[in-house]
């Protein structure tokens, strides 16, 4: 090593300068003791957030959110399978483009195949974005008269 090169001392453990009292100290365990509350807060939103998507997935009828320009937001697998387009990023697929409104309640056809849908459509605010709580029922195969529940068949 060259006598003009600084020397870097080894590497410490940051507890070494840490006063054990004082106000340092004492920021030092609130910091601690809130970084803890954070993860088990954070912990408990995602069991919380996992308990309800799993009650969504369960329910026996088509949930989905759309946005004003019928964009899906989410929806639950009985809204997929009712209605196959009704997917996160896919638009909600309704010949004639029928405006959701809030309280809506018709049936209309998908415009992507041959099945009539029975929805009702309220508001809802979804991350501070006007958008609407979709609710299909059941749908029924215009070719076979054959009514879809759940499954989609």
């Amino acid at each position: 090593m060259a006598e003009d090169e600084p020397t870097v001392p080894p590497a410490m453990d940051a507890s070494e300068h840490e006063p054990a009292f004082g106000p340092a100290a004492e920021i030092a365990r609130l910091l601690d003791a809130t970084e803890e509350r954070i993860t088990t807060l954070r912990d408990a939103l995602d069991r919380s957030e996992k308990r309800l998507q799993s009650v969504i997935d369960a329910l026996p009828i088509g949930i989905a959110v759309v946005s004003e320009d019928r964009r899906v937001l989410a929806a639950n697998p009985v809204a997929h399978a009712l209605v196959p387009d009704c997917e996160p990023g896919g638009v909600l697929p309704l010949e004639g483009e029928p405006p959701l409104t809030d309280g809506l309640a018709a049936v209309v056809r998908v415009a992507s195949g041959t099945r009539r849908i029975e929805v009702r459509a309220n508001a809802v605010a979804w991350d501070e974005t006007p958008a609407f709580l979709v609710i299909i029922e059941e749908a029924e195969d215009m070719v076979t008269g054959r009514r879809l529940r759940r499954s989609g068949s």
